[in-house]
């Protein structure tokens, strides 16, 4: 991002059109709104202006009564959550509205499992199964990445419910472990994931099978991936695009998954920091979208409850942007965006049990990708360094309140083309 992002409240009585008409006189961009007035809230916009000088201009509209830069922090999984919900660091109105991962699951397909002894996953009464707080299915040992990894999802501390500073972006879900990481048996992994309660499953990783070009040839393990979302079409499956210095490669490049590039720390958001650009052999435009994957912290594996950074973990000089961990904030973006369909927000923008709908893969995946922006220190848009952008989930989905509304289409095969 060029610029510095600001963010302003409105008197009662202000009108907020002439605000944001003024904004875009000072070459504000990246406009964004929240009115929550009517249940006693405040008239909020945020943007990115050109120069800091610009900000003597805002303060003296009439109708501003509050304005503040958007502070500067490093990242980690909850400002990685405010990256992809808002745009700003440590503002999550998807959050704010209720929504946390509740009644979803997530299945992590790794080499390992996580340390389910870690705080970000323990459960001091109840064994690793359907009444464990956090994991429901796990095959055996841990290890350093998947432990990583699960912490970026879902983790949430055991000491601290809900509420720890570097909880998982869909911090309320429970998490599956599938063994492998098996490009040979994808079909049948992806089938154990789903027998165990997950809808959207991330994969940290990718199968080696290109061109002389670098390029994702498609291949069994693509047709695996493509073939179960066809006929499990409730699921969705994300996979990274593999890191600076490595290539394409499966589950990510598939037809129907969601393929993973990492976007650099905040402030600077509107970067790639690492991952492969597209397309593929077969001319798909990957990647799908971006989500923060540069200096991120999360749980370290054999500590009670140790916190801290890729770097520290894996004895790095300087800090590690990565696939890995962008794939599994995604994932976590797209389960929150499954539980608005499922818990009845749409189309209201407020819970309603009788709107209530199980929302198919596609329909996630078109909600993901609509709520992307354009990274502007990319050339081109979309691109085959940043597909349709980074995610921002706030844009897609209404709340009550918002200035935009929502209009979804989803139609199952059932009763599609013939």
């Amino acid at each position: 991002m060029s610029g510095v992002m600001v963010r302003i409240l409105l008197f009662k009585d202000a009108d907020p059109d002439s605000v944001k008409n003024a904004l875009s006189e000072l070459k504000a961009t990246e406009i964004e709104t929240s009115d929550q007035r009517k249940y006693g809230g405040n008239y909020k916009i945020q943007f990115v202006l050109p120069d800091r000088d610009a900000i003597n201009e805002i303060a003296r509209i009439e109708e501003v009564r509050w304005i503040e830069e958007v502070p500067d922090t490093d990242d980690d999984n909850g400002n990685s959550a405010g990256v992809m919900q808002s745009g700003a660091v440590g503002v999550t109105p998807v959050w704010d509205i209720g929504i946390h991962g509740e009644g979803q699951t997530i299945s992590v397909m790794e080499g390992s499992d996580a340390d389910v002894n870690h705080c970000m996953f323990q459960d001091p009464v109840n064994p690793v199964g359907a009444t464990h707080r956090k994991v429901g299915f796990a095959a055996g040992a841990s290890g350093r990445h998947a432990t990583f990894v699960a912490g970026i999802a879902a983790g949430d501390d055991l000491n601290n419910p809900g509420t720890g500073a570097n909880r998982g972006n869909a911090w309320a879900s429970r998490l599956i472990f599938v063994r492998g990481r098996s490009w040979m048996n994808m079909f049948t992994q992806l089938t154990t994931s789903a027998a165990n309660g997950a809808f959207i499953h991330t994969n940290s990783w990718h199968g080696i099978n290109v061109n002389a070009a670098n390029q994702a040839i498609y291949d069994i393990t693509h047709n695996e991936v493509d073939d179960f979302i066809w006929n499990n079409e409730d699921h969705l499956v994300f996979g990274s695009m593999g890191n600076n210095g490595e290539e394409q490669g499966p589950p990510g490049t598939a037809k129907n998954a969601v393929g993973i590039n990492a976007g650099t720390v905040a402030p600077n958001i509107m970067n790639v920091g690492d991952g492969n650009a597209g397309p593929t052999a077969g001319g798909r435009r990957k990647p799908d979208v971006v989500a923060p994957g540069c200096a991120i912290t999360s749980a370290q594996r054999n500590t009670a409850c140790t916190i801290t950074t890729a770097q520290n973990i894996y004895g790095t000089a300087n800090p590690i942007c990565a696939t890995s961990w962008a794939t599994p904030a995604a994932a976590a973006a797209a389960t929150l965006i499954r539980q608005y369909y499922v818990d009845g927000y749409y189309p209201t923008g407020s819970a309603n049990p009788s709107n209530k709908f199980t929302p198919t893969g596609a329909l996630i995946k078109a909600s993901l990708i609509n709520s992307a922006v354009d990274m502007t220190n990319i050339a081109g848009y979309p691109s085959t360094t940043e597909g349709w952008g980074l995610v921002r989930i706030d844009n897609a989905l209404l709340f009550t309140g918002d200035d935009h509304g929502l209009q979804v289409w989803d139609v199952r095969k059932a009763n599609g083309l013939t």
